[in-house]
Formats: structure tokens, C-alpha cells, sequence
């Protein structure tokens, strides 16, 4: 007795996993829209979806292949922008991973063990944005005294601030990338440590547990960018 055929869902699947485009066309002409750009959602944006090393052609000429096929042009039309997004998408953070992992090596706390690698950049992130909130934060209160004393006094639209030891930044941007290079980093660390569990990021014990001399607390002060005073 024969087995029962693979629902197309299913076969979507596992054409994607292989890179296998004549199984994936084949399944998109039986599926519905909806299920179509469900699984592209799902096999995408999972954290499997990124190829942190090796080759990726293989990967990039299948999603462009089945993205521009007659296929999904006439049936799946209206999901196409989307989907080419996330494969764009993709193919950015790949590079910016590949940035990210060009220059890990070359910080200081690249020596160290990978828990207080993770945490070390956590820190330093935490670093970084303190010292971003408290330059808002001295803006914030000029603005608020000219206001109280009947002062007439632009909002302004992008908080500009004069950082402790740098230049004068656009907060809102200073936060967001902060944020963004943390987040990619941890993604790297997260492939290089092995930290991924069932798609979720699991992280390291807290370095302060290890009570090791290298660090005060939560962070080797040196290894967020931060001087101590005497």
C-alpha cells in the first residue's frame, strides 16, 4: 500500500528546506495565497532563515527564482512585495553579520569566554544608552526651565544632545542604533555560541555569577568603553 501524498503545505516545506524549486513551484500552483505567504513567513523569518557562514548563492538564487517565477507573478502576485522584503531583509543583516563577526574578533573582550562576551556587550550597550538618556535628559531640562519661566520656546522635532566625551547627536538615532548593533551582535554571538534553543535566543548565565576577576559586577568597565576615575 502506497503512502497517502504530502499535503502541499508540507511539500512547500520541505522544497524550501532542500532549495528544491521545481517541488516548490509544484506546490505553490495547489496552494491558496494565504497558506503560500504563511509558510514563506514562517520559513523566513525563523532564525534558520540567516547563513551566518559558508556559501549562500545556493540559498539566494533559489528565493529569487521562486519570487520571480510565473507562478507566484500570476497566482501569488500580491504577496510578492512582502516576501521580497524579508529575502532582501536576509541578505542585509547577513552582511551586516558579516561585518559584525570581521570586527568581534578585534575588541578587546573577544578573548574572554563566550557568557562574558555576551553580557560584556549587553553592558557596554547599557554603557551607551545611560550615558545617551542623561544628555537627553540635561536637554530636556533646558527646554522645561525656558517653558516654566515664560520663555517662548521651540519643540523641537529631534532632540539634539552634546554627549559626554563625543560630538553633538540626534538621540532618537543614537538610540536606535545602539539597539540595532546590539541586537545584530547578540545574533551573531547567538550562532557562534550555539544559544539558539527551539528558535529562541537563550542566554548565558549572567557573568557575575562566575565571579571572575576580569569583571566588577555586571561588566570589566574597560570593556564598555568606560574610564575609571581615581
Amino acid at each position: 500500500m502506497s503512502a497517502a501524498p504530502k499535503e502541499p503545505r508540507k511539500r512547500l516545506k520541505e522544497a524550501i528546506e532542500k532549495f528544491d524549486l521545481p517541488a516548490a513551484l509544484a506546490a505553490l500552483e495547489e496552494m491558496e495565497t494565504d497558506k503560500v505567504a504563511a509558510v514563506l513567513d514562517e520559513k523566513m523569518a525563523q532564525p534558520g532563515a540567516y547563513q551566518i557562514r559558508g556559501n549562500r548563492s545556493k540559498r539566494n538564487k533559489f528565493y529569487d527564482a521562486l519570487l520571480s517565477s510565473s507562478v507566484m507573478s500570476g497566482e501569488h502576485d500580491s504577496i510578492r512585495p512582502y516576501a521580497n522584503e524579508i529575502n532582501e531583509k536576509i541578505k542585509k543583516i547577513e552582511k551586516c553579520f558579516d561585518e559584525i563577526r570581521d570586527s568581534l574578533p578585534k575588541c578587546d573582550i573577544s578573548q574572554f569566554t563566550g557568557d562574558i562576551q555576551f553580557w560584556s556587550h549587553v553592558a557596554r550597550a547599557s554603557c551607551e544608552l545611560a550615558g545617551l538618556d542623561s544628555a537627553g535628559n540635561k536637554e530636556w531640562g533646558k527646554i522645561e526651565a525656558k517653558l516654566k519661566a515664560g520663555i517662548p520656546t521651540a519643540i523641537p522635532e529631534a532632540l539634539m544632545a552634546q554627549l559626554e566625551h563625543g560630538g553633538i547627536v540626534n538621540v532618537d538615532a543614537a538610540y536606535g542604533g545602539i539597539v540595532e548593533a546590539l541586537s545584530l551582535t547578540l545574533k551573531m554571538l547567538s550562532f557562534e555560541q550555539k544559544l539558539l534553543h527551539d528558535g529562541k535566543l537563550v542566554a548565558p548565565r549572567n557573568a557575575r555569577d562566575y565571579r571572575r576577576p576580569c569583571l566588577q559586577g555586571w561588566l570589566n568597565p574597560a570593556l564598555c568603553g568606560v574610564v575609571e576615575r581615581p
